[in-house]
């Protein structure tokens, strides 16, 4: 089962700066960088039990320019670790930069 370590650990095989949730204030390296956080979970409860805890976390890619190889690196990361994924791509007019929003549920 896939925890938020392991995420991060897997994350991390991409050769990438990986924080939880924000790098502080004035601390964020050169682009690329990821954040990922676990913004709520869905609970599955009987008999007075919560038998499974489906986290929702959020996997964020920020560049200076669309990157399909690393687009693709992701894709395949949660490919390969069987983690479905929608996705979102925006562009940050004032920070100057794309953000990659994938949600997956682990």
């Amino acid at each position: 089962m896939m925890t938020l370590q392991k995420l991060y650990t897997q994350l991390k095989t991409l050769q990438l700066p990986v924080q939880y949730y924000m790098f502080q204030e004035g601390q964020a390296p050169d682009l690329p960088y990821i954040i990922y956080y676990n913004p709520s979970e869905q609970h599955a409860n009987a008999d007075n039990f919560t038998w499974h805890v489906s986290k929702d976390v959020i996997v964020e890619v920020y560049s200076e320019f669309k990157d399909l190889s690393l687009e693709d690196k992701l894709k395949q990361l949660f490919d390969t670790n069987k983690l479905t994924y929608t996705f979102q791509e925006t562009y940050l007019n004032d920070e100057r930069m794309y953000m990659l929003a994938y949600q997956i549920t682990l």
